[in-house]
């Protein structure tokens, strides 16, 4: 059975987190393609199945990336 992983980038410095974040992505792309890569953001997962999501099988590759951004959703002060 694979491994999973899962990595949370969180803190306030948001200009590091989203250039780490951006390295992330574009080494995963290199290596295992960019078709198996999915971002869901605030819009996109109120109208995406996750599950879905989560089961669809890799293409061509080894690897699936899910990234998933503002989640939990931010609160309004």
């Amino acid at each position: 059975m694979s491994r999973s992983n899962i990595v949370f980038f969180t803190g306030s410095n948001h200009i590091f987190l989203r250039r780490d974040l951006d390295a992330w992505i574009d080494i995963f792309a290199k290596k295992y393609g960019e078709y198996n890569i999915s971002r869901l953001d605030r819009e996109t997962l109120l109208k995406t199945n996750i599950q879905a999501e989560l089961l669809t099988p890799v293409f061509l590759g080894e690897k699936r990336l899910i990234v998933l951004e503002d989640v939990p959703f931010p609160t309004v002060k």
